[in-house]
């Protein structure tokens, strides 16, 4: 008898497991399934996120460098001042503008022996693209070019300048604005900006 039921017993086994497994395989493939798609969305919001972070860092690098150039003028104008306030020299050359209700001014402080002066500048606002600003020395219709400077945003500049012949061998000191390439004529400048008498 116990010879007789074992083969049935094996029989049974073989379409049980059969059915087990094809009754498991589904539940399987699609547990896998979802595993790859919320994997799959996880990346995709992992590398938005990490996009995102990155335009972040992108601004505040921009913000943090523009604060860094900021803080630098604002010391250099300090030191500037500093440097013209100790600076030896026998007058202060005021520069106005020649328009009419213009708000620009500018400060020419010689150094003693007239070789060099300390220019400051406020409110001519910020330079056109490819423009710059020229400094002209004049006597009895004698014109040099004696320096060249920017501004920064706020339109504030200083600039150290420095003569080939002495101050007091002129009588007129011009800014004006240039854009392009400079040709050093005078004739060839654009229009003045500020102006004052050195005598």
């Amino acid at each position: 008898m116990a010879s007789e039921t074992e083969p049935m017993t094996t029989q049974n086994t073989g379409p049980q497991k059969s059915k087990l497994a094809s009754a498991i395989l589904p539940i399987i493939m699609g547990f896998v399934l979802a595993i790859v798609v919320v994997g799959t969305v996880a990346i995709s919001l992992l590398f938005g996120r990490v996009s995102d972070l990155k335009t972040e860092n992108r601004f505040l690098a921009t913000t943090i460098e523009n604060g860094i150039v900021s803080l630098q003028q604002s010391a250099l104008q300090q030191r500037t001042i500093s440097y013209w306030l100790a600076y030896p020299g026998p007058q202060t050359l005021v520069l106005s503008t020649p328009a009419e209700g213009g708000i620009a001014q500018a400060l020419l402080k010689p150094a003693e022996e007239g070789r060099s002066a300390i220019l400051l500048v406020a409110g001519l606002g910020e330079l056109p693209p490819s423009s710059t600003y020229d400094i002209w020395l004049s006597r009895e219709g004698r014109t040099i070019h004696a320096e060249e400077f920017a501004l920064d945003a706020t339109g504030w500049s200083t600039s150290t300048i420095y003569f080939d012949e002495p101050l007091s061998a002129f009588e007129n000191v011009e800014l004006t604005l240039r854009v392009g390439q400079n040709t050093g004529i005078r004739a060839g400048s654009g229009p003045t900006v500020l102006e004052g008498s050195i005598r």
